[in-house]
């Protein structure tokens, strides 16, 4: 009776230390997932500051103050 006991016990023991590494796991998934995504919305806006559009004539307008030569 005393091994099935120490048996038990020590299965009771690797299951409960299955499961909080999975809990870690899971929690830190998402935790990284969260900040996945925040530098990625970080990103977009940096990307939009930088973003320059110019229309046709400010480009040739640049090209002839920089003194563009084909």
């Amino acid at each position: 009776m005393l091994e099935n006991d120490n048996v038990l016990e020590a299965i009771t023991m690797i299951l409960i230390c299955l499961l909080t590494l999975i809990i870690r796991q899971l929690l830190n998934l998402g935790n990284h997932n969260l900040l996945r995504e925040q530098q990625h919305v970080k990103w977009k806006k940096e990307q939009k500051l930088f973003q320059v559009v110019l229309t046709d004539s400010e480009f040739n307008t640049l090209l002839d103050e920089t003194n563009y030569v084909d």
